[in-house]
């Protein structure tokens, strides 16, 4: 992203880009553990509640799994695609 000297969007790119986002992680996840993602997670939260699209934004954490892609994730994100993606 401009500005951005890392791959990853950051927090000071959100201004730029506010698009439907959804995430999945497993509660288990040692990748991608929760304490690592809750400061990311907060602060597009509110960047999108100041953007007045909160509908856009949406964590989903899976209990009991680790670093997995479970049915219900596919079914999520399929759900999520025919919202957002209008072909």
């Amino acid at each position: 992203m401009s500005g951005s000297d890392t791959k990853f969007v950051t927090p000071r790119d959100l201004d730029l880009v506010i698009g439907p986002v959804l995430e999945f992680t497993g509660e288990g996840d040692t990748r991608c553990p929760m304490e690592g993602l809750d400061v990311t997670i907060s602060t597009t939260q509110k960047a999108y509640e100041d953007a007045k699209c909160l509908n856009h934004f949406k964590v989903i954490v899976e209990v009991g799994i680790g670093h997995d892609v479970t049915s219900s994730m596919l079914k999520e994100a399929s759900d999520w695609f025919d919202k957002f993606l209008k072909l």
